[in-house]
């Protein structure tokens, strides 16, 4: 129950990056597989359309 209000209350507030933001993933070979990237990618997509 707790996790659902947290996730109420996280969609209220909106997104935290605005525009001009800029959001870096640094790693190695894993992280230049751009999966994880993808992944991010693809939750802020449906989560904020």
């Amino acid at each position: 129950m707790i996790t659902l209000a947290g996730m109420a209350s996280a969609q209220r507030d909106g997104f935290y990056l605005k525009d001009g933001d800029r959001v870096v993933f640094y790693g190695d070979s894993i992280t230049e597989q751009r999966l994880y990237t993808a992944y991010i990618q693809q939750y802020v997509y449906l989560r904020y359309p």
